[in-house]
């Protein structure tokens, strides 16, 4: 099995990953600001 080196992934990939995981942290900020400002 030829497996890449991580330094010759696709920008597409790392782009869609970064943008993922900052929605998923700006979605639990927003979901703790809530649960923050609630009480």
């Amino acid at each position: 099995m030829n497996v890449t080196p991580p330094e010759e992934a696709p920008k597409g990939a790392l782009l869609l990953m970064l943008v993922f995981f900052l929605m998923l942290v700006g979605f639990w900020f927003v979901l703790y600001a809530e649960l923050w400002t609630r009480r």
